[in-house]
């Protein structure tokens, strides 16, 4: 039982990291930036996800 609890913990702990990684990126992220590469080219759809994020 300890170890399934010690592997949960760690998986929800790496989990939690990528979700405040996301959230960072966005924050950081300026939308007129990522307008302006939307603008160049055909903007792939993590572009498009990004945009509709912000």
């Amino acid at each position: 039982m300890t170890a399934w609890a010690l592997v949960a913990s760690v998986a929800m702990l790496l989990l939690n990291a990528f979700f405040v990684a996301v959230e960072f990126a966005l924050v950081a992220s300026r939308r007129p930036k990522l307008e302006a590469l939307a603008g160049d080219a055909e903007p792939n759809r993590r572009l498009r996800t990004a945009l509709h994020s912000l």
